[in-house]
């Protein structure tokens, strides 16, 4: 499976194609490919300040693009300092017959990563109807991020759990207009943010 790493978030100037598997267990030769320190991703959790850690994941993190191996990516976030709830969603998302792929993300939250089969024009529908589920499923704070080349963060090699039989999602929820929800985010003034 094919996927496109930039060096990061807001330099898409430099791509190199690499594989699903170099992302998942080997990030460090991305890091390498693009000149930069292999331990990047481990810097992240000690960056206490939100604000400041944003800043590092963007300018330092290499960022990843799914789109063209039909995986899609579910944070869930605010569960790293609630060793509790992050083991629950752990284990509920382990009984979902559709989760291929569980992993902690680059702050230590956790990313779900599931295949999809839909055109391009109907990812926003299929993102939306599993977000609305995991959503009541877990009970927690779920970024709503359903565009189809929403760039990822590169962290640290290996998975929590990996289903190779996962089922595929093809199921969508068609509405006239998505519900394009919020998240809070710290923003530094002066500062022109592209969209990631």
């Amino acid at each position: 499976m094919k996927v496109k790493a930039y060096k990061n978030v807001f330099n898409r100037d430099e791509v190199f194609e690499t594989t699903f598997e170099v992302y998942l267990n080997h990030p460090e030769q991305l890091y390498e490919h693009f000149g930069l320190d292999k331990d990047t991703p481990s810097y992240v959790p000690n960056i206490k300040d939100k604000h400041e850690r944003n800043i590092f994941k963007r300018e330092r993190l290499v960022a990843i693009e799914f789109s063209e191996c039909e995986i899609l990516a579910i944070d869930i976030d605010d569960v790293a300092d609630d060793a509790a709830l992050k083991q629950k969603v752990i284990d509920m998302a382990k009984e979902l017959d559709s989760c291929f792929i569980i992993k902690e993300s680059v702050s230590g939250n956790i990313l779900l990563l599931f295949k999809y089969e839909c055109g391009p024009a109907d990812f926003s529908y299929l993102y939306y109807k599993l977000y609305l589920q995991l959503t009541l499923l877990f009970s927690v704070n779920i970024d709503f991020l359903p565009e189809i080349k929403r760039l990822r963060y590169v962290g640290n090699p290996g998975y929590i759990y990996k289903n190779d039989d996962a089922k595929v999602l093809t199921d969508m929820l068609k509405v006239k207009a998505l519900p394009y929800i919020k998240v809070r985010t710290q923003r530094t003034p002066g500062v022109i943010y592209k969209s990631c």
